[in-house]
């Protein structure tokens, strides 16, 4: 009898945990599919996101559903940074950098599909894209994007370091300033300069 009961305890134990592994592994699975979807250069994603809002909003005209599109990765960008801050000062030299690059890749396929956009318009050749891009994350010209995305960086991220060392406070502060700043890069690219005339 007691065999019998250690036995049925064992069976009931192993398919728990064999369930419970299988179920860990979905979700693994489908988060990891998400975060590829997030986190991927392709614009294609986001123009899926927009074919998906015009059938969800089919009385929204073009611009509305790509105001629709910025506000929802910026969105995503605020989530990332409020995950990334909930640690505080101890998962903040991992947490940080994992923060920048997200936001550095979410901003500018952003960027890259709101440039698609206006020239599938017909409002921007591809030349006029490159030097609008260069103009948006702060350069004149395309070889000074790499040291003044790296100055913009450091001076974004300096209040952030010190705001996130704060353990929960540092992911509101996280999701507030990357939540803030994708919405900027993205109201820059349509106030972006003329590619024509110089930056001011």
């Amino acid at each position: 009898m007691f065999w019998d009961l250690l036995y049925l305890f064992f069976s009931l134990s192993l398919i728990a945990l064999l369930c419970l592994f299988l179920v860990a592994l979905i979700v693994v699975r489908k988060i990891k599919e998400r975060l590829e979807r997030l986190f991927s250069q392709d614009i294609r994603e986001l123009e899926k996101k927009l074919e998906k809002l015009s059938r969800k909003y089919p009385n929204d005209d073009r611009a509305r559903l790509v105001e629709r599109v910025i506000k929802r990765e910026s969105f995503n960008a605020g989530v990332v940074g409020f995950f990334t801050g909930l640690g505080g000062l101890l998962t903040l030299p991992i947490a940080l950098p994992i923060d920048m690059l997200a936001s550095i890749k979410i901003q500018s396929r952003l960027v890259e599909f709101l440039l698609h956009e206006a020239s599938a318009s017909g409002e921007l050749t591809e030349a006029e894209k490159l030097k609008v891009m260069a103009i948006v994350f702060g350069a004149g010209k395309v070889t000074d994007v790499g040291g003044k995305l790296a100055l913009s960086l450091t001076t974004k991220y300096a209040p952030q370091v010190v705001l996130k060392s704060i353990p929960l406070l540092g992911g509101v502060v996280g999701f507030a300033m990357d939540y803030i700043s994708t919405r900027a890069v993205a109201k820059l690219v349509g106030r972006a300069p003329s590619p024509d005339k110089p930056p001011p």
